[in-house]
């Protein structure tokens, strides 16, 4: 039986492929193999999945999923289950019922921190694993950094840009320190909330 593992030429031209993808490509190509393949699927939960009991993040509403829909999914089929017998009909109630329950009991192992910006695993979000600053950063307007900057001719200096490329020129009111030094709090991560997409009806 031939070998179906790819070549050495070949992974490496696929972690080229991946290194230079787009995110919304990885996406839509990782959620295609997941659909194409349980256990590529299933290996996919054990990465990106982790149950309720070991989170250690503040949970929220799983994007895609409205509250009540489970309720509203079984209305709507209460039609075509009348013509099924007895048995079938239990047999499809237990199956939704497991669907929900592990829907419910399940959600994303990583998660944005909403106070130092960086991604975490939630399961193992222990205390002082978040370090940053709690006061956004100001232009130091005594120091040096400005002293012959004019903004008429080099721009604004209090933007996002200016605070990446001339850290020195801005400080934290929270530590006195400048815009290079590292945070002065330490916490647990605290996830960033997004939004839930409600499903069209």
């Amino acid at each position: 039986m031939p070998d179906s593992s790819p070549s050495e030429d070949n992974s490496s031209a696929l972690q080229f492929a991946i290194d230079g993808a787009q995110p919304d490509r990885l996406r839509a190509t990782l959620s295609r193999l997941c659909n194409d393949s349980k256990d590529i699927a299933r290996a996919a939960e054990a990465i990106l999945l982790v149950p309720l009991d070991r989170s250690k993040a503040r949970i929220t509403p799983t994007a895609g999923v409205e509250d009540g829909n489970a309720d509203r999914n079984d209305d709507d089929s209460d039609e075509s289950e009348s013509d099924q017998s007895p048995k079938d009909q239990l047999a499809a109630v237990e199956a939704k019922r497991k669907a929900v329950h592990k829907l419910q009991r399940q959600r994303s192992r990583y998660a944005m921190c909403r106070n130092c910006n960086e991604e975490f695993n939630i399961a193992q979000n222990d205390e002082g694993g978040c370090v940053y600053h709690p006061d956004k950063s100001k232009v130091d307007w005594d120091g040096d950094a400005w002293a012959d900057h004019d903004e008429d001719c080099h721009g604004q200096i209090d933007t996002k840009e200016m605070r990446r490329d001339y850290p020195d020129g801005f400080i934290y009111p929270c530590c006195d320190q400048d815009g290079e030094s590292e945070g002065c709090v330490t916490n647990r991560h605290i996830e960033r909330v997004q939004k839930a997409i409600k499903k069209r009806r």
